[in-house]
């Protein structure tokens, strides 16, 4: 029997480090001094003020299918979803487009490495709008491309 969280019954050396990897993706904080009393959404939009990712605290929790990941399920954040209580909260875009309808695709919280879907959305001068209770706010959301990729 292999144990889980290794790779193949090889445990991790002890000279590989073991703290978790920082959100991939666009880091998105915000408070709500009490909770909200109908659903968060959160919206991206691109420089052309198109949508390209919508959230909403109503949406169902999607698991993610072992089966389908191109890495180990140890490595993979599961997506978190976007929160209507009251206090500080942070929320990750994985930096992709809405997902087709009946489509593969992330989810948010967290890095889309290994969950298939669209490409990343090219480098620009994105926004993000966050409504609560019937207000919206909104914020420059800059995405520079990755300086190891060239």
């Amino acid at each position: 029997m292999l144990p889980p969280q290794t790779d193949n019954g090889t445990p991790t050396q002890p000279d590989e480090p073991h703290a978790d990897n920082p959100p991939s993706g666009a880091v998105i904080d915000y408070y709500l001094k009490s909770a909200a009393t109908g659903p968060v959404t959160l919206e991206i939009f691109d420089p052309g003020s198109q949508t390209v990712r919508r959230y909403s605290s109503d949406d169902p929790r999607q698991p993610v299918n072992v089966n389908t990941l191109a890495v180990l399920a140890a490595w993979q954040r599961p997506p978190e979803p976007l929160s209507a209580a009251a206090g500080a909260h942070r929320f990750v875009w994985d930096l992709r487009p809405q997902p087709a309808p009946g489509g593969r695709g992330g989810r948010g919280g967290g890095g889309g490495g290994g969950r298939g879907g669209a490409p990343m959305v090219a480098p620009g001068n994105y926004s993000v709008r966050l409504t609560v209770n019937g207000k919206s706010y909104t914020q420059p959301l800059p995405v520079q491309a990755d300086p190891r990729s060239r």
